[in-house]
């Protein structure tokens, strides 16, 4: 990061993204409007009632009008709005480590890269639930196991990074 950019950062302006995050970012939105367009292609070849829930197990306990699949897009949409929000301002993060002047472009890089993860997770989990929703099948068993690992594992992973980045020293180049 240049020390432009790291002086647009004394001033709370955005954080600029990484090649890595453009990548996550346009897969994520690449999902988000297939889940909004997918549904609309369907919806009359869709019958009155589609499978609205599961339990743990992932068996369907509950049938809904097809009306209510506009929830599963729209709450998608505001989620990833948010979450973009949230993802372009460090300010307002609450990081569990000591931010300082030499560490915190890392540290909030660091950051950035676990909270666009996660919304990918997210946006995913949603579209799952959806292609589910719309072809009436109940879900794997191992599905709730395997979204608590990766959202979890992607929290974990992500603050020992954190922990890592917070304490590397900068090498100075003479």
């Amino acid at each position: 990061m240049t020390e432009q950019e790291s002086r647009n950062l004394d001033r709370k302006d955005k954080l600029p993204s990484t090649r890595f995050h453009k990548v996550i970012e346009i897969t994520t939105l690449v999902i988000l409007m297939t889940m909004v367009i997918y549904p609309i292609i369907v919806w009359g070849t869709l019958p009155a009632k589609l499978p609205m829930h599961y339990n743990a197990l992932g068996e369907i306990d509950r049938w809904g009008s097809k009306l209510e699949l506009i929830i599963m897009p729209v709450i998608g949409v505001l989620m990833y709005g948010l979450m973009t929000l949230v993802s372009a301002y460090p300010s307002t993060w609450n990081i569990p480590v000591t931010v300082t002047r030499e560490n915190r472009i890392r540290v909030y890089q660091c950051t950035k890269s676990m909270l666009v993860l996660m919304k990918l997770e997210i946006i995913v989990i949603f579209a799952y639930l959806e292609y589910m929703i719309l072809h009436l099948q109940a879900l794997a068993s191992s599905f709730l196991g395997v979204v608590i690992v990766v959202v979890f594992g992607t929290i974990i992973f992500s603050i020992v990074r954190m922990y890592k980045v917070a304490r590397r020293r900068v090498e100075k180049i003479e």
